[in-house]
């Protein structure tokens, strides 16, 4: 009988529809600040090159993302002869967390499923790729941090998914085997293959997956008729 479920976050939980408006904000708000003559488009194409080179080697080594858009950014406006004060630090770190926590959205059927599990007593956890500030700011705002019992991130640990150390931490804190566990996600590499490698069930949200999980749902509706299945 499962006696835990953990989810990721981005993709999963929120839109990544909403992640674009959350980023089209921000560098709006930078073009602004810094009186710059660029592009949204312009921001987002140097911020992304950096993320994704970052993001390449996380299974074994995370750095927080926001760093790493700052670092992008530092660069843009040096080559504008701007150059970042201690307070222009803090301020893209803030407006960062903030466009982020303001305009990511819940996919539909989110908050009830997480109330139909609560209902159910059993552990409910996240596991994420993602920086802490952004990930507990985005959940307060959206009402739901208090529904998980458990929340495990890739800058607490160290490293990303798919490495085995981050699923290991996330059941170490429930206090659960493997194999008592599903894990929901959108990504084949990161989430279907982290927790099958080490046991637990896993739930692709998301349609016709490159691999075999255990289960497939292309919605919270389909997810949450799994889970009643799963979970009686």
């Amino acid at each position: 009988m499962y006696r835990g479920i953990f989810f990721d976050f981005g993709g999963t939980l929120v839109t990544e529809e909403s992640d674009l408006v959350a980023h089209g904000n921000i560098y709006r708000s930078i073009i602004e600040r810094f009186k710059l003559d660029l592009t949204p488009e312009n921001i987002d194409s140097a911020i992304r090159s950096r993320i994704e080179s970052a993001l390449e080697n996380s299974e074994f080594k995370w750095e927080r993302l926001i760093d790493h858009a700052i670092s992008a950014i530092e660069e843009i406006l040096s080559a504008n002869r701007i150059f970042l004060t201690s307070e222009d630090r803090k301020w893209l770190e803030d407006i960062y967390v903030e466009m982020h926590a303001r305009h990511l959205e819940l996919f539909p059927g989110v908050k009830d499923t997480l109330q139909f599990l609560r209902s159910k007593d059993i552990h409910l956890g996240i596991i994420s790729d993602i920086d802490d500030s952004l990930l507990y700011a985005t959940l307060s705002r959206r009402g739901i941090k208090d529904l998980f019992d458990s929340i495990t991130t890739s800058e607490e640990v160290g490293v990303g998914k798919p490495n085995p150390l981050i699923f290991r931490k996330a059941l170490k804190k429930a206090r659960l085997r493997p194999e008592w566990c599903i894990y929901v996600g959108n990504s084949v590499r990161h989430d279907v293959i982290g927790a099958k490698r080490i046991g637990m069930t896993a739930v692709f949200l998301g349609r016709e997956p490159e691999v075999d999980p255990d289960y497939v749902a292309g919605d919270f509706n389909e997810l949450r008729e799994i889970l009643q299945k799963l979970i009686p």
